[in-house]
């Protein structure tokens, strides 16, 4: 008589990871970050001229013709 095949073992479950209590703290004390602000209005007082503005740096390459 043949010696019986070991059963394999089903994969173990992973658990899922939960987040640490100091990230949630950190998402709580920054709930109320993301808010809209299409409701506000503002005065032409408000509004910063653009040569107020200090200069932009970087920017983005324009795709040369006859470039390989």
């Amino acid at each position: 008589m043949a010696k019986s095949a070991k059963k394999a073992k089903p994969p173990a479950k992973k658990k899922k990871a939960r987040p640490s209590r100091s990230v949630l703290a950190a998402h709580e004390a920054h709930a109320e970050d993301d808010v809209c602000a299409c409701d506000l209005e503002f005065d032409d007082g408000d509004v910063t001229a653009d040569a107020d503005l200090p200069p932009a740096r970087g920017g983005v390459e324009v795709a040369r013709a006859g470039r390989r």
